[in-house]
């Protein structure tokens, strides 16, 4: 397997736990994969992790409640989560992070 299937395998891995979450927890996306363009107008930092597709932005239908046990299970996923006013903001972290320096 070469460096470009290491990075798409780490991709569709991050897509899939967050898919679960997404169903379990009955989230809503509101940001996923961006352009440069797009990051940038809605003030995104130049080194996001959207640029790549390993964050997603989510809501439930409560927001700003969060269901309890989500946070839990974003960790025991393996991802990282930041509570922003808006949204929650889910990203990969460690192997996913080496997978996605191969597309830079």
């Amino acid at each position: 397997m070469d460096v470009k299937d290491k990075s798409m395998e780490a991709r569709l891995d991050f897509i899939k736990r967050v898919a679960l979450l997404c169903y379990e927890y009955q989230l809503s996306v509101t940001s996923w994969f961006r352009s440069s363009a797009r990051n940038h107008k809605v003030g995104g930092s130049s080194n996001s992790w959207h640029l790549h597709g390993f964050a997603v932005d989510v809501v439930t239908d409560q927001w700003p409640e969060i269901p309890q046990g989500l946070l839990a299970a974003i960790t025991k996923a393996e991802l990282h989560y930041l509570v922003e006013g808006s949204h929650l903001h889910i990203q990969a972290f460690g192997r996913f992070a080496r997978a996605s320096q191969v597309d830079s």
